[in-house]
């Protein structure tokens, strides 16, 4: 947090529709039984609104910038940089193949500490919640995110595997180079306990 900073403000539970209560009351019921969010006492409290999700028609918790100023206003940046578009594309090159990978909900495989989840709280209709696994919607998860998987993949990377927060692409110079690649991603993938999202991974691409 930045030295001196202000108490937050409480902010109210939105106004909604029994037909939205009733889908937001099913989509907080999902993330508490997953333990990716739980009921909590905090000063912190951004209200929770429905997004609609295209893949599937429904929706999905989530905060708006504006409604999450209240911690962000009040957290330091984290200045862990993105990858350059430029360096993604220069370590591809001579590559034939290609595996895109996609993981399954990623900020939600990482976990919070304790210590700071009080600060992730949000208002609901199911009361004062908040997140145990990191959330959409904080200015530093993107940094957070992209760390966690740099260093998880640390000594392949940019060698066999390039990184795009959530968005991984293993790649080989012939087939059976490809397929070795991805292999290791794998084992570091079953490592690290992040799990993948197969329908949206593309496998050997050319």
């Amino acid at each position: 947090m930045k030295p001196n900073y202000k108490e937050p403000k409480f902010n109210a539970p939105h106004r909604v529709s029994p037909q939205q209560r009733q889908e937001l009351e099913s989509q907080i019921d999902k993330l508490l039984k997953a333990n990716i969010v739980k009921p909590v006492v905090s000063k912190f409290a951004a209200p929770a609104f429905l997004v609609k999700k295209k893949e599937i028609g429904s929706g999905l918790i989530s905060f708006s910038s504006i409604l999450h100023k209240e911690l962000n206003d009040r957290v330091e940046c984290d200045q862990y940089p993105l990858p350059r578009t430029a360096d993604l594309f220069r370590a591809l090159e001579g590559s034939k193949y290609f595996s895109s990978l996609d993981l399954n909900s990623g900020y939600f495989q990482i976990s919070v500490e304790e210590k700071d989840q009080y600060k992730l709280a949000f208002t609901s209709a199911l009361g004062l919640l908040t997140f145990t696994r990191l959330p959409q919607g904080f200015k530093n998860s993107s940094a957070i995110f992209q760390r966690e998987l740099n260093k998880s993949f640390s000594h392949i990377l940019y060698k066999s595997i390039i990184i795009y927060i959530d968005d991984l692409v293993s790649y080989g110079s012939n087939f059976d180079q490809a397929i070795i690649n991805l292999r290791v991603a794998f084992e570091i993938i079953d490592k690290t306990n992040f799990s993948l999202k197969t329908k949206k991974c593309n496998f050997f691409l050319r």
